[in-house]
């Protein structure tokens, strides 16, 4: 009796709640814009609260009914809109049919993007054939959202359309959708490619490497990495993007791919090697800079090792033997400005500084240790970038020359000035050019530390 009972409430509350759906989607048939939004909203709460799936599959049955009836386009697109919470593939040939309208044909396209399974990127694609202009992009853009991989041979020859806007989406499809088929069709368009849409197609590429590596496609999107990075005519951003990706995995062609791109002295490795710092975190960020220092390292060029040696500088944070040492001027000139004593120099605040009067042909900034150190590194922190701070000098070590910097180039206000290991007492900077005026200096640290030497050939002109 129970039993009964209790199916007997289950058809009433069905069969209640099929009624109040179909009264509240015959109110809202008539509603324009600007009306009483009541009617919607109690549809809404219906859509809301179908919580199981013989509930959405009712209501989704309703609601698509509506599109066939005489309802105002105001209200099918509201209906279009709830369709996408709740429709299933039996809702595909209502939604598919609004398409060929082009007042519903957004609304519904939006819906059927949402609705899983293969009737729905069916009529999507079919509807491809009879699209024009804005609504043929959006058609090809929803496939991509859809990652629908039997969409890239209907979708490639669109990279070849003269308007410029169904070439856009093409394009982006391709990227999204990411599979090895649509990066061989992003590859063979290469060549026909109007030169405008090569960028897009090099970050349609990047997405699909990235696709194709999560996926277990790791070869296909090396190769794909190292022909961006070596593509010198691409925007900064997208060698950037290749190279940071590069940088992140061991293989041999991926170091040599990094290798040749700063040999060519490539402003997208010093991009990749600052983000390789910022924005890794967590476990194995600090390999994953080691190993993009050391790659910059091997370069040639002096402006990549300056880089590598500063970021190797900062991971290994040597101990400052300038700290509890005695810093002197013997050049005999008066302090300048707000400048401290000589001591601010060494003192590890950077808000003190050491600076001495204007206009000098020799400054002479010495530091004591308290007994013999092992010194390989410089590192000095100017007043300000390029502004009053050291640009011509020599570091003595027990008054013998070490090194001597020719026209000192800061990165971020900090250089660095390593010079084969040595033992002294003493370390002195004679300084003869400087920016600005004098060559005042915030700190100076010294240092022993095996890296720096490694990384020789920084003290040169043009640094």
């Amino acid at each position: 009796m129970r039993m009964l009972l209790g199916v007997g409430l289950l058809v009433w509350s069905c069969e209640s709640r099929a009624a109040e759906a179909a009264d509240a989607l015959r109110a809202i048939r008539s509603y324009a814009a600007g009306q009483s939004r009541a009617g919607l909203d109690a549809v809404r709460a219906l859509v809301g609260a179908a919580a199981t799936e013989a509930a959405r599959s009712g209501l989704a049955a309703a609601l698509a009914s509506e599109l066939r009836s005489d309802a105002t386009v105001e209200a099918k697109r509201f209906l279009c809109a709830q369709l996408a919470l709740v429709a299933g593939e039996a809702e595909v040939p209502a939604l598919a049919a609004c398409l060929a309208d082009k007042d519903l044909a957004l609304a519904a396209r939006a819906a059927l993007e949402h609705i899983p399974g293969e009737a729905a990127s069916a009529a999507l694609r079919t509807a491809l054939a009879g699209a024009r202009g804005m609504e043929l992009a959006g058609l090809i853009n929803s496939l991509g959202n859809r990652r629908d991989g039997g969409a890239v041979r209907v979708i490639a020859p669109f990279a070849g359309d003269a308007r410029i806007e169904v070439v856009e989406s093409a394009l982006g499809a391709l990227g999204n959708i990411g599979t090895a088929e649509a990066a061989a069709a992003l590859a063979a368009v290469e060549k026909t490619l109007r030169p405008r849409f090569m960028p897009l197609r090099a970050e349609a590429l990047l997405a699909c490497a990235e696709r194709l590596a999560a996926e277990g496609g790791a070869p296909r999107a090396e190769a794909i990495r190292i022909e961006l990075a070596a593509a010198e005519d691409l925007p900064e951003h997208l060698r950037t993007g290749a190279l940071l990706a590069l940088l992140g995995t061991e293989s041999a062609a991926a170091a040599a791919a990094v290798k040749a791109a700063a040999a060519r002295g490539d402003a997208a490795v010093f991009s990749a090697l600052l983000r390789a710092v910022a924005l890794r975190e967590g476990a194995g960020a600090e390999a994953f800079a080691r190993r993009a220092a050391a790659l910059l390292a091997a370069a040639e060029g002096t402006r990549f090792k300056a880089q590598a040696a500063l970021l190797l500088f900062r991971l290994e944070a040597p101990p400052n033997l300038a700290l509890g040492a005695t810093a002197s001027s013997p050049d005999g000139l008066d302090r300048d400005g707000g400048a401290g004593g000589d001591q601010a120099a060494i003192d590890g605040d950077l808000d003190t500084y050491w600076d001495e009067v204007d206009d000098q042909p020799l400054y002479r900034l010495v530091v004591t240790f308290k007994k013999p150190e092992a010194v390989s590194l410089v590192r000095i922190v100017g007043h300000a970038h390029h502004d009053y701070a050291p640009k011509d000098f020599e570091i003595l070590c027990d008054g013998k020359a070490a090194a001597a910097v020719v026209n000192a180039r800061y990165t971020a206000n900090e250089f660095l000035a390593p010079f084969p290991e040595t033992t002294a007492t003493t370390l002195e900077l004679r300084i003869t050019g400087c920016y600005g005026r004098s060559p005042a200096i915030r700190e100076l640290g010294i240092y022993r530390w095996g890296a720096g030497g490694a990384l020789g050939g920084l003290n040169e002109v043009d640094q």
